[in-house]
């Protein structure tokens, strides 16, 4: 609702600018957060094994990390601003927008490292109201200083929601006794260099993902058309995060689980764990996607005529998301059981990807080639990543739901985008089926159900083998998650 009201107040140039801005912000959270959040959830759950002190050290450790970072990266921001905004993007006027954003940076970076805290702790149900507390924070800002104050308003509307989010984790935290400022006797110097140890290969990817992401958007607003063209493709973006946001969310919070496995060396708990994780997370991803896709007509048409060229880039938006909740989990296993430098070479390639094709594609397609030279590049990284993962010997199919999940959202855009009625009764009924398996707990037949409605007319008994192949008398409800007879149990979840 946010990025609705935002886009429809500032139009597809002011909403542009207002891209550049978050997309700039995203390149200087790599020095403001430094990915402490993930070392939060991970190694302070690591330690929570050992002792309670271990536990403090590996706390303290990072708030103190965390307040070196940030106020770096806030001073950096405010130093390279005018040349950021007169140079590269070519607009003077970002400069106080980039100022504004400055403030931004340093309150996201903590809400990251108090959403660690939380997941480390195991208090789930108060940092699923974060998000919540954020979002509707950031919908009632945004609809009263977009309007008011334009682009600037927009960027204090989102320094807005996250500074309510962290003013209610740090409540939560101080009040079951979990410090989170720091204490005066500080951790040994081992602790520090462990934890920056653990940092050194995630802020290694996080340098390569988001100076991707600010790369693509320099690109796009230099190009012919524009910031406009920008704002098309920062819409695109937003509604992206309509699709990642509940994979990304079931991620995080398996993510601490998963390190508690990992720890005791329960080979048995890490693979139950992420095998319901990557169901989740895929089964998500892809209804999500779908219902983006098929909505976006609708949301055209409240935005007004500014974004009515903008339902082909969103549809390829949401098959990119896709692609990157995938990584993600991938990255989410690698990065829960020690395994994160392995993660620095797809990234890597992933980067030259983008380097070397947004300049070719994005200066004479727009955002639409920059959307399409993401999605190769999120491809290649994905199956790198399962080539990694492959180590772990988990036995969870991830590539064959992928693409199955591919093969779904495809048939849903491309029903969206010819007025066929046929094509819109496959998509639906291939939307549907892809839900039922995705709720049973089956990812290992997502691809069955991209192509099961195509084939029910003519082979109504291949159609019954393939859903049905237990016999009747074995075959246990879906609501239960079995398959083939056996029970799958979720992780027992606080």
């Amino acid at each position: 609702m946010s990025t609705l009201v935002q886009a429809r107040e500032l139009g597809s140039v002011g909403f542009g600018k207002y891209g550049a801005v978050l997309t700039t912000l995203g390149l200087f959270s790599v020095v403001a957060q430094a990915s402490l959040g993930a070392a939060a959830s991970t190694l302070i759950a690591h330690s929570g094994a050992k002792s309670g002190k271990a536990r403090n050290e590996v706390s303290q450790a990072i708030i103190r990390l965390l307040l070196l970072f940030s106020v770096t990266g806030v001073l950096f921001l405010n130093l390279v601003a005018p040349s950021v905004a007169d140079r590269i993007y070519k607009a003077p006027d970002l400069v106080i927008d980039f100022r504004i954003g400055s403030l931004a940076l340093a309150v996201v970076a903590f809400q990251s490292v108090i959403d660690g805290f939380l997941a480390a702790n195991r208090l789930f149900s108060e940092r699923n109201r974060l998000p919540i507390i954020q979002s509707a924070t950031f919908l009632l800002l945004a609809a009263s200083l977009t309007g008011l104050l334009g682009v600037p308003g927009a960027v204090l509307a989102y320094a807005g929601g996250a500074v309510v989010a962290s003013a209610y984790g740090s409540f939560v935290l101080a009040r079951v006794e979990v410090p989170f400022w720091p204490q005066f006797e500080g951790p040994e110097i081992k602790i520090y260099v462990m934890v920056i140890k653990f940092l050194t290969p995630l802020v290694a990817n996080n340098i390569v993902v988001l100076a991707a992401s600010w790369w693509i958007s320099v690109w796009i607003a230099r190009g012919v058309a524009g910031f406009g063209d920008l704002g098309a493709y920062t819409l695109a973006v937003q509604m992206r995060l309509l699709v990642l946001t509940a994979p990304f969310f079931i991620q995080s919070t398996f993510s601490p689980i998963l390190s508690h496995c990992s720890g005791d060396n329960d080979v048995a708990g890490l693979q139950a764990t992420f095998e319901s994780c990557a169901r989740m997370s895929i089964g998500l991803s892809v209804i999500f996607g779908g219902a983006v896709i098929i909505g976006m007509p609708i949301l055209s048409y409240i935005l007004g005529h500014a974004f009515n060229d903008s339902t082909a880039l969103v549809a390829v938006g949401s098959l990119v998301a896709f692609l990157m909740a995938v990584s993600n989990l991938l990255g989410t296993l690698l990065v829960a059981t020690r395994r994160q430098a392995t993660t620095v070479l797809p990234n890597l390639i992933y980067m030259v990807l983008i380097v070397g094709g947004v300049p070719l594609i994005a200066s004479r397609y727009g955002g639409m080639g920059a959307m399409s030279a993401l999605a190769l590049a999120q491809g290649v990284q994905l199956v790198m990543l399962n080539q990694r993962s492959r180590v772990l010997q988990l036995g969870v199919p991830v590539l064959a739901p992928t693409f199955g999940g591919l093969v779904l959202l495809g048939l849903i855009g491309l029903s969206e985008s010819q007025n066929n009625l046929t094509l819109h009764v496959v998509a639906a009924a291939v939307f549907l089926f892809s839900a039922i398996l995705a709720l049973a707990n089956m990812p290992e037949d997502f691809p069955i159900a991209g192509f099961l409605p195509l084939y029910a007319r003519k082979r109504l008994a291949s159609l019954r083998t393939s859903v049905g192949r237990i016999p009747p008398t074995e075959h246990v409800s879906i609501v239960t998650g079995a398959i083939d007879g056996v029970g799958v149990d979720l992780p027992n979840i606080p």
